[in-house]
């Protein structure tokens, strides 16, 4: 969200996009991790 406030503000619009593109990279790969591991956790209970 702060990536559409700094564009809103003036800053590169092609600049944030990167950086948003970048964060959800993050946390799509943060999540599938949680995902994998609360499914190992899963199977070991």
């Amino acid at each position: 969200m702060d990536d559409l406030y700094m564009i809103s503000r003036g800053y590169s619009a092609g600049f944030m996009l990167a950086f948003i593109v970048l964060h959800l990279i993050v946390i799509t790969t943060g999540v599938l991790f949680v995902r994998e591991v609360r499914k190992g956790t899963e199977k070991e209970a």
